[in-house]
């Protein structure tokens, strides 16, 4: 494990060396460079050593002598080191936010699906037979045998809806293009509702403490899991797209964020720029003296003056706006770019969660 956590972290360094929050490679090949080239060297050979079963469903056997605590807890943390740069998000943003908004299942949600993905393909072959020794179901391979047994049979009971006849059935998985299909979009299926599920129940567990009214006006709290928070940032440049997972999980540099306050081991949440008590988001695209002399050219290029809406439509528009005039001082050294000034016209258009470029 060691030398995985090595191998993934000599990753992170040369991302880093092409990219910051700022300048560099986008959010979309950070997302690539994290699937293809860290992700990839994790879940290898994973079939063999994640004997876990993170869903804890209580119809299924423990799994004896499988994967360590410890493991499952490196994972976990080397997971969070990844999505930090990947993101570009402040530190102790959630990484379970994180998650949500680039669309990245969580790590041992994933390593499961592509285990399982590889043990059902092998279903009823020779190898598959191999592990079949320990009648007292005591091994952990035997063990995740039975859950495979379980996962075979309901994918196909998946597809006993769309093919009545038996025989057609069986042919159909036989062949290993049609049966790899099946079992992949079953896997990942499964893992993605489980995602979804957890999600569901942080974000409430989150609503429920004390702090929470404040946290769910953040509108990455109030959208589930999905590849349609993802898509907003497609077209952004590298600082829009750091402002706006900012702006939408609230982990940006305004005082009345926590985060920034135990940093700076201050008390204080008062706007510096016009003393208003609250420094908020909203404040500063609506209240604030200093920046709303630019509100009326932002409400002309978007035609609209709602917070919901520039966070899921007019993302380039309310990204370039902060960037320009908030006056946080992580944008001081790209804020007088002039493709962050206004007044401007939108360059991205959003229908559906979907980019489309204007020319």
């Amino acid at each position: 494990m060691c030398i995985l956590v090595d191998k993934v972290r000599k990753g992170l360094a040369a991302i880093k060396r092409i990219s910051g929050p700022t300048w560099g490679a986008t959010l979309e090949k950070r997302h690539q460079l994290y699937h293809g080239k860290l992700l990839a060297q994790i879940v290898y050979a994973c079939a063999a050593w994640f004997l876990h079963d993170p869903f804890n469903d209580p119809c299924h056997e423990k799994i004896m002598f499988g994967i360590s605590p410890r493991a499952l807890s490196l994972l976990e943390s080397l997971q969070i080191e990844m999505l930090l740069v990947i993101s570009r998000a402040w530190k102790q943003t959630p990484v379970t936010l994180i998650e949500k908004e680039i669309h990245v299942l969580p790590i041992l949600l994933k390593l499961h699906s592509v285990a399982m993905n590889h043990r059902c393909q092998k279903y009823d072959s020779k190898e598959y037979e191999l592990i079949k020794f320990d009648t007292q179901h005591k091994h952990p391979f035997t063990q995740m045998g039975l859950l495979v047994d379980q996962h075979v049979r309901h994918i196909r009971e998946v597809r006993r809806l769309h093919h009545d006849d038996e025989a057609e059935l069986e042919d159909l998985w036989q062949k290993p293009a049609k049966r790899k299909v099946w079992v992949k979009d079953f896997t990942y299926k499964k893992a993605f509702e489980e995602a979804k599920k957890r999600f569901d129940l942080w974000a409430r567990a989150q609503a429920a403490k004390p702090d929470g009214l404040t946290k769910i006006l953040n509108p990455a709290y109030r959208t589930g899991f999905g590849d349609h928070c993802f898509s907003l940032y497609f077209g952004l440049a590298a600082a829009q797209q750091t402002m706006l997972l900012g702006l939408r999980t609230g982990n940006i540099g305004i005082n009345t964020n926590p985060v920034l306050r135990r940093a700076t081991q201050s008390s204080d949440m008062s706007c510096p720029r016009c003393g208003d008590p609250l420094h908020t988001i909203k404040h500063l695209m609506f209240q604030c003296p200093e920046t709303i002399r630019h509100l009326p050219s932002l409400i002309d290029a978007a035609s609209h003056s709602d917070f919901d809406r520039f966070m899921t439509e007019d993302t380039d528009l309310i990204s370039s706006y902060a960037i320009a005039y908030f006056g946080l001082d992580q944008f001081d050294s790209v804020k007088d770019q002039a493709r962050y000034q206004f007044p401007r016209r939108r360059t991205v258009i959003r229908t559906k969660g979907n980019a489309d470029y204007k020319k």
